[in-house]
């Protein structure tokens, strides 16, 4: 059974294995998410639910270009060899967004980001992508935006009585 604590050590072995790692933790809900200087990303996560902590784990390779669900021993040869071992399937994204340039890492926008940026204003076009975000429906894709700042729900304020 998973918990919080198994992301926690996760990182751990990430960071022992010359990755990047940050962890979020909100409660019932807990992920790291690590990524490597060749480009390859890893994360897993840990939610609860009512029958306990279910952990799931992920990879993608600097030359793949979609996700793959897999086991435990799995992703940790993955951290700690970069190799992504034995045939694998994507799993098959979540997002609903309809958005035209999507990237499974952020690192991955980022580079479509300043390739986009730098494309449009050698075009002179008055509208310029200004910042990558983590799709509000998979949390392995992002998306670029030319919003400058968020201005969803966070934004939104009642009126005071």
């Amino acid at each position: 059974m998973a918990t919080p604590s198994s992301i926690r050590t996760l990182a751990d072995l990430m960071t022992a294995n010359g990755w990047s790692a940050s962890v979020q933790d909100a409660g019932a809900e807990a992920r790291v998410e690590g990524t490597h200087e060749d480009g390859a990303a890893a994360m897993a996560t840990a939610r609860l639910t009512d029958k306990g902590w279910r952990l799931r784990l992920y990879a993608i390779g600097s030359g793949q270009r979609a996700w793959a669900r897999v086991q435990r021993d799995a992703f940790t040869r993955f951290l700690e060899t970069g190799e992504l071992e034995g045939t694998h399937r994507p799993v098959p994204t979540k997002c609903t967004c309809r958005k035209s340039v999507s990237a499974p890492t952020k690192a991955r926008a980022l580079r479509q980001l300043k390739d986009a940026q730098d494309r449009h204003r050698r075009a002179g076009a008055k509208k310029v992508e200004a910042r990558v975000y983590r799709c509000p429906h998979d949390a392995r894709r992002w998306h670029l935006t030319s919003m400058a700042k968020w201005a969803g729900r966070d934004a939104w304020r009642p009126l005071a009585a």
